[in-house]
């Protein structure tokens, strides 16, 4: 269905007299562990709310989840609890400092952020529902996903150096001659023009 798109869109584009001047970028915002679906054990996620043993306020998750506690000084508690059940499939837990050096924020200076963030292993989600498709976990196979960079001036090639989804818009305002500084991203060192794609 996404090839028959793509090429609809591609078609359109040179019926137009665009394809020519076009860089065309797909990616996708997050993956979907597993990747083979006959692995997946789906599990209520009320099974960690539970295991973390601790009253908990919140708790959000797929293969990957964020919990928020009544009380926050239970943190550590709710991890030990969280890891010495195997029955959950879990493969960590950050908590405390471990969540603001992971990029989360302080749960200590700032209450919109979790006191836990959780890894389910490879295969695991935690959801009641039918749609295993909306948010990705923080696993590899969930953050690795690819880009390609598409124009009819640029030669075939694989990059193997690791990019994110943030380096388009810096590359996109390269290709059209615009001011790179007036990016946020860019100027806070965040989002570098993609390699490559002007050598």
């Amino acid at each position: 269905m996404a090839d028959s798109r793509l090429g609809t869109f591609l078609g359109d584009l040179k019926t137009a007299g665009k394809l020519d001047t076009t860089l065309l970028f797909l990616g996708s915002k997050q993956g979907q562990g597993p990747i083979d679906p006959s692995t997946l054990v789906v599990t209520d996620p009320q099974t960690v709310v539970d295991g973390a043993g601790v009253p908990v306020d919140f708790f959000v998750g797929e293969d990957g989840g964020i919990m928020w506690l009544e009380n926050a000084s239970d943190a550590q508690t709710a991890k030990a609890n969280l890891l010495a059940n195997a029955t959950l499939e879990i493969s960590y837990v950050l908590a405390g400092d471990e969540v603001a050096l992971a990029g989360f924020g302080s749960p200590s200076l700032d209450p919109r952020v979790p006191d836990l963030v959780i890894g389910a292993k490879i295969s695991t989600l935690w959801n009641t529902g039918f749609e295993f498709t909306d948010h990705g976990g923080f696993l590899p196979q969930d953050l690795d996903v690819p880009l390609i960079a598409y124009s009819p001036h640029l030669k075939p090639k694989n990059v193997t150096e690791v990019v994110s989804n943030r380096q388009v818009a810096s590359t996109l305002l390269k290709a059209l001659g615009l001011p790179l500084e007036q990016l946020d991203g860019f100027r806070l060192g965040e989002a570098p023009v993609l390699p490559h794609l002007f050598d």
